[in-house]
């Protein structure tokens, strides 16, 4: 719909709409501006792909799903709040995000898919709530974030390429 429309600088998606479908914003590398509203579930795979400039993205509660490479290579985002709804982060979800620094993650998440933050180079903080957690996997290919989260949250199992870190 809006693919590689590269003049768009705000998105307002009205109250109702329930689903951003594959691929529906690839490429508006001027987005800056994104407004969901409450009523999203879903987000699909590509959706926002190379949305370059977006900084700032509030994602509803609501979401319960969001597919493959959802946010790829959104090089301005700064901090990303995953919705409580969510229980997985999928695969290259936020892969190539550069300017990514903060993650804010919420008890209910299960799992953290292969590669969900891969290449987000200045990521320094995931925040993580006290919970009864279940084991994540969380891939991740930037150092030393790794490490700093298994010293903070012993209870997360990480999955570090090539190395692989299992703490109970």
């Amino acid at each position: 719909a809006f693919v590689w429309c590269r003049n768009i600088k705000e998105i307002v998606i009205p109250e109702g709409v329930r689903n951003i479908y594959e691929s529906t914003f690839w490429g508006c590398e001027s987005l800056e501006n994104l407004v969901l509203p409450s009523t999203i579930t879903s987000i699909g795979e590509d959706a926002f792909y190379a949305c370059r400039s977006l900084k700032k993205l509030v994602l509803p509660d609501g979401i319960t799903s969001m597919a493959e490479s959802a946010f790829w290579a959104c090089y301005g985002l700064e901090e990303i709040n995953i919705p409580k709804g969510m229980k997985e982060i999928p695969v290259n979800c936020f892969s190539s995000c550069t300017a990514l620094k903060k993650v804010i993650l919420h008890d209910k998440l299960e799992i953290i898919g292969e590669e969900a933050f891969d290449g987000c180079s200045a990521l320094a903080e995931i925040e993580i709530p006290e919970g009864d957690w279940k084991i994540v996997f969380f891939v991740i290919s930037c150092s030393p974030l790794p490490l700093v989260v298994a010293s903070l949250y012993p209870r997360i199992a990480l999955v570090y390429s090539p190395l692989r870190l299992n703490m109970a």
